[in-house]
């Protein structure tokens, strides 16, 4: 179970005017820690690295694109288990 990431773009321009923006839709989606989480910007314009911009600009702020990890559970899940309880004898029959 790791972080995975995807994102994508789609450009559409309308079949008239043909002088019009084209409509990109800017997606970001993210799986970690069991939950996936999708981002999605939608603009009126041509320029599809000014959206991915302002995409990367928003998205640095939110923790849904970096998920946070302690060090308290990294030190925890490499140190061995060790039990406190006493050991039992069998059960009798």
């Amino acid at each position: 179970a790791g972080a995975e990431g995807h994102e994508f773009v789609v450009r559409h321009r309308p079949a008239a005017p043909a002088s019009g923006p084209a409509s990109i839709l800017t997606q970001r989606t993210v799986c970690a820690n069991g939950m996936k989480y999708t981002f999605m910007l939608y603009y009126q314009t041509d320029q599809a690295e000014r959206v991915r911009a302002a995409v990367a600009v928003i998205a640095k702020g939110l923790e849904l694109f970096k998920p946070r990890t302690t060090a308290t559970s990294t030190a925890t899940a490499s140190a061995p288990a060790t039990s406190t309880a006493p050991a039992t004898a069998p059960a009798e029959k």
